[in-house]
């Protein structure tokens, strides 16, 4: 059985596998908006006090998914306002840059964590994607986790068949949860590090933080090292997604 079933996971649940969780203390407001300027399929972000502010680009050029992670108590007063008043503070936040905000479908909520499965396998059965692993939405990383877990457990399981072995031994599968655990791990961390380093309003941690993103946005071997690893191009991963790169 692999287990797909998101955060909150019946199957995990059901197989008594221990959720451990970290509350960020903050959440996510998010929609869709309609804005003056098109997007030129640019994701933007900018990091206000208490939280990320994204506009992410949609398949229509004026058409962009927000994502405005805050304080609970924030959150609850944009879910309260009146769409005009609403689209005015997000192009407001975002210093005009979408242009205006012409329209905004309906608000969700959803609270921010980082979780990680204690285990990703037991007898027979594997956890992917949210179901095993949850980190801030910052980076937008969640699917691509999700994607290289499923990647990964493919690999192992045809591998495994193709010797006419059992795929679904628990050898197999503790392979794939050493794999694909501390790649997660890793990931959870680093975007941990970015949250605490922009939210900090210290000025010598801005003035060092601003300095080393200046240092590697002038290094262009060393920007696209970040951007080919955010983008799960690089790193330890699965055959399939070498096979797509090439």
């Amino acid at each position: 059985v692999v287990a797909a079933d998101g955060i909150h996971s019946s199957s995990r649940n059901l197989a008594g596998i221990t959720f451990k969780e970290h509350d960020y203390q903050q959440q996510a407001v998010a929609c869709i908006v309609r804005t003056a300027l098109p997007h030129g399929e640019i994701a933007r972000q900018r990091f206000l006090t208490h939280g990320p502010l994204a506009f992410l680009p949609m398949n229509s050029a004026h058409q962009c998914g927000v994502v405005w992670s805050t304080l609970p108590e924030h959150a609850a007063v944009l879910l309260n306002m009146d769409a005009e008043e609403f689209n005015q503070t997000l192009q407001t936040a975002f210093d005009n840059t979408p242009g205006e905000v012409l329209e905004s479908e309906r608000r969700g909520c959803f609270p921010l964590r980082r979780a990680q499965a204690e285990r990703y396998c037991k007898e027979r059965f594997v956890l992917v994607g949210d179901a095993a692993h949850s980190v801030h939405p910052l980076a937008g990383q969640g699917a691509n986790l999700g994607f290289l877990d499923v990647a990964s457990l493919a690999q192992l399981v045809l591998s495994a068949r193709d010797k006419n072995k059992d795929y679904a031994s628990q050898r197999v599968l503790r392979a794939y949860e050493r794999w694909r655990k501390l790649e997660n791990h890793m990931m959870m961390m680093a975007l941990e590090g970015f949250k605490y380093t922009f939210e900090n309003q210290s000025p010598p941690v801005q003035i060092l933080r601003n300095k080393a993103l200046d240092f590697a946005n002038s290094i262009v071997p060393l920007k696209h090292t970040i951007m080919r690893h955010a983008m799960g191009l690089s790193g330890d991963l699965p055959a399939l997604v070498k096979q797509n790169i090439a």
